[in-house]
């Protein structure tokens, strides 16, 4: 997802873009990374729902095979509450933000709200990461008993 993000981003720095249009250089970056966004705000709100239907069937199978530990129930409940938060949530106010700011140039509070959200999301995404990863190794070693 987050190279799908900066590609979209860099497109929209192409130098060449303005030439093709009757736009300025700094209209057609703006429209641009306007479209970047959108389709940003868009690709990451459908992974979310991808994320929210993978949880749903691993909390299933979690509890399908309780003979694991109620540890791997609760994380598994963890993972889909926090991506239940991100998509209806953290992700709407970082579009709405972001959409505020494309057209707006300079530091701005609202650019560093952006900036902590956006740290914020990634931070989650990377700690369901480690409980996924630590998730898996733990049902992978009791599978083995």
């Amino acid at each position: 997802m987050f190279t799908v993000a900066t590609r979209n981003f860099r497109a929209a720095a192409d130098p060449h873009a303005a030439a093709r249009t009757s736009l300025s250089k700094q209209e057609t970056y703006g429209l641009l990374r306007f479209h970047a966004g959108e389709l940003n705000a868009w690709f990451f709100s459908q992974w979310e729902r991808a994320q929210i239907v993978l949880g749903l069937g691993l909390m299933g199978a979690v509890a399908a095979g309780m003979r694991s530990s109620r540890w791997a129930l609760i994380a598994a409940a963890a993972l889909l509450l926090v991506t239940l938060i991100e998509h209806f949530f953290l992700s709407p106010e970082i579009a709405r933000l972001g959409r505020e700011l494309d057209f707006s140039a300079g530091l701005s509070p609202e650019r560093a709200r952006f900036g902590r959200l956006h740290g914020a999301y990634s931070s989650l995404e990377l700690a369901k990461l480690a409980v996924l990863v630590l998730l898996s190794g733990r049902l992978i070693l009791r599978s083995k008993e």
